[in-house]
C-alpha cells in the first residue's frame, strides 16, 4: 500500500483545521478544547514532513509532546506565562516545518503534486503563527483587536491573520495594540516574500525542464 504523502497530509489538516474552526459557536464550552486539538493535529502532520530529518524530527516531537502536555494544563486553569511558552514552542516547530519546506522545493527537480501541497501548506501556517501569537498577546491585553464582539477567539485571529497576510484588508477588524500592528506588518512581509520565493523557484524550475 502505497503511503500518503506527507506534505499531502499536512495539506488535508490544515485545511480541514481552516474550514471547520469558523463554523464553531465562540460560547461553545468545547471550543477551545477543538482549537488545542486542530493545532495538536498540525504539529503532528508538520512532524511528519521532518521525518527524514531524524535529529529535527526527535526535537521536534519533544516540542510537540509539550505543547499538548501544557495546553491540556491550561484547559483546566490560567497561567499566561504557560500559554505563551506553548507558544514558543509551536512557532519554533512551524518555522522548522516551514524552512524544510522550502528547502525541498529548492532542491526539488520536478514540480509534483507534493510541490504544490508543501508550497500552500508552508502559506497557511505563516497565517496560523500570527493567529497563535495573536491569542497568546490577548492573554495579557485587554485591547488587540477590534472585534466584532467581545470575546476573544482563535477563530477571529485566524480570520485577521489569513486576511492581512494575503493584504486584502477588509477592515471589519484592525489591530488596536503596537505589538500586534508590528507582528501584522512582518507576517505581510514575510508572506509576500515567501509567495515571491515560491514563484521564483516555479518558474526557475520551468525554464531549466524547457531548456533540458
Amino acid at each position: 500500500m502505497k503511503k500518503l504523502d506527507p506534505y499531502h497530509l499536512l495539506l488535508a489538516v490544515l485545511l480541514l483545521f481552516i474550514g471547520i474552526l469558523p463554523w464553531l459557536n465562540p460560547a461553545w464550552k468545547h471550543t477551545d478544547l477543538f482549537t488545542v486539538c486542530g493545532l495538536s493535529l498540525v504539529l503532528l502532520a508538520g512532524l511528519n514532513v521532518l521525518r527524514e530529518r531524524q535529529k529535527l524530527f526527535r526535537t521536534g516531537l519533544t516540542i510537540a509532546v509539550l505543547f499538548i502536555v501544557m495546553n491540556g494544563y491550561l484547559q483546566f486553569s490560567d497561567f499566561p506565562i504557560l500559554f505563551a511558552c506553548s507558544f514558543a514552542l509551536f512557532f519554533i516547530l512551524l518555522v522548522s516545518v516551514v524552512i524544510n519546506i522550502i528547502s525541498m522545493l529548492v532542491s526539488s527537480i520536478e514540480i509534483r503534486s507534493s510541490f504544490i501541497s508543501g508550497c500552500i501548506a508552508g502559506y497557511l501556517m505563516i497565517g496560523i503563527c500570527l493567529a497563535f501569537f495573536l491569542t497568546v498577546v490577548g492573554s495579557f491585553e485587554t485591547q488587540v483587536l477590534t472585534l466584532p464582539n467581545a470575546e476573544f477567539c482563535f477563530n477571529d485571529f485566524l480570520y485577521f491573520s489569513l486576511v492581512t497576510m494575503t493584504t486584502v484588508g477588509f477592515g471589519d477588524i484592525s489591530p488596536l495594540d503596537p505589538v500586534v500592528r508590528t507582528a501584522s506588518i512582518m507576517t505581510v512581509v514575510a508572506g509576500q516574500f515567501y509567495m515571491a520565493v515560491i514563484v521564483a523557484v516555479i518558474v526557475g524550475k520551468l525554464m531549466n525542464k524547457s531548456n533540458g
